[in-house]
C-alpha cells in the first residue's frame, strides 16, 4: 500500500469519541476498526490485488486499488 490518508472529518469523529467517552472506550473502538480494515488488507493480499491507498473518513475507511473489482452482488 503506498499511503494512508486521514479526513477531517474521521479525525473529529475520532476525538469526539475519546472526549465523550473517555480513553477506555475509544481504544476499543480504534482497535476494532484497525483490526476490520486489517482483514480486508489481509483479503486482498491474498488474492494479490494491489492496493493504491486506505483513506479514514467521516463515513469510515476507503480502500482504494489499482485494478477495477468485480463486486459479488448477484
Amino acid at each position: 500500500m503506498r499511503k494512508i490518508r486521514y479526513g477531517l472529518g474521521g479525525i473529529l469523529l475520532f476525538l469526539a469519541v475519546m472526549i465523550c467517552n473517555g480513553i477506555k472506550p475509544f481504544a476499543i473502538y480504534a482497535s476494532a476498526a484497525l483490526l476490520h480494515e486489517m482483514g480486508h488488507i489481509l483479503a486482498a493480499k491474498i488474492q494479490k490485488i494491489k492496493l493504491k491507498e486506505m483513506k479514514f473518513g467521516i463515513f469510515g475507511a476507503k480502500i482504494e486499488t489499482d485494478e477495477r473489482l468485480i463486486s459479488n452482488k448477484g
